[in-house]
């Protein structure tokens, strides 16, 4: 009997925890960012990559990286950034599961091109808004659909360069 109730304890305990854990996800993202002062217009497609923890109660807590070539009017400039971000699902079913979310994050930029009118040493700091939406195929592996809106400042030697534009990603998670 103590077998019995210690083992039926434990299945309980594991099916409870199974909306909680780590997960891991890469997606596709594409996005139109303008530098408001130089009014150099950027659009591009970069892969990143996304680790993070969910929690039973629907927050879930993810750091984003991603690396990618912007294309602008002035010039080109590779971007690396890093982001963590507050999201909270809405689960409507075991299926269907929109989410919200506010980010905030640093990049660092380095000019390809000695036309591109940005610092070479200044890193940008910024936030986002995100709202988004999870198809899961099986219990673990969802497909992803998110849009963003993100608003960046520089800090550094020019103060005067700002950021913003509009973001949508695509892609995989996978909760362990």
């Amino acid at each position: 009997m103590k077998k019995l109730l210690l083992t039926s304890f434990a299945a309980l305990m594991f099916t409870a925890s199974a909306d909680a854990g780590f997960y891991v996800a890469g997606y596709l993202r594409g996005n139109d960012s303008v530098a408001q002062d130089n009014m150099d217009v950027f659009n591009n497609i970069a892969v990143d990559a996304t680790v993070g923890y969910s929690f039973k109660n629907g927050l879930r807590l993810e750091a984003d990286f991603f690396s990618m070539q912007l294309d602008g009017r002035f010039g080109d400039m590779n971007l690396g950034l890093g982001m963590a971000r507050a999201l909270y699902d809405i689960r409507i079913n075991d299926k269907f599961v929109p989410y919200f979310g506010i980010g905030i994050g640093q990049s660092a930029g380095f000019p390809i091109q000695t036309g591109w009118q940005g610092q070479v040493d200044s890193f940008t700091f910024g936030g986002s808004l995100v709202a988004g939406v999870a198809f899961y195929l099986d219990r673990n592996l969802a497909l992803d659909l998110q849009y963003s809106r993100f608003m960046g400042f520089t800090i550094g030697d020019n103060n005067d360069i700002n950021m913003a534009g509009n973001e949508v990603r695509l892609g995989m998670r996978y909760h362990f």
